[in-house]
């Protein structure tokens, strides 16, 4: 599964944990992945504020998915937000 999905953040989030929580790791890195860029707007919703949480969550499953390079890589992109 790859591709952007018609949701909040948050959403995504969740649906990212649940194919981890099922050892599927390639899966939720393609959901986030896809879906990392924050859409701008004026008035707060339940997507503000996600990208440092994408961030170390991709950084998370990289590592479970024996890419370390990646993971420290994402790791380091999430502190800096």
């Amino acid at each position: 599964m790859s591709g952007e999905i018609d949701c909040d953040k948050q959403a995504v989030l969740d649906v990212a944990h649940n194919f981890a929580h099922a050892g599927f790791y390639r899966e939720a890195i393609d959901l986030l992945s896809s879906n990392l860029v924050e859409k701008q707007s004026d008035l707060a919703t339940q997507s503000t504020g996600t990208k440092p949480l994408f961030l170390y969550t991709l950084g998370w499953l990289y590592s479970k998915n024996g890419d370390e390079i990646n993971s420290q890589n994402f790791f380091a992109l999430a502190a800096d937000e």
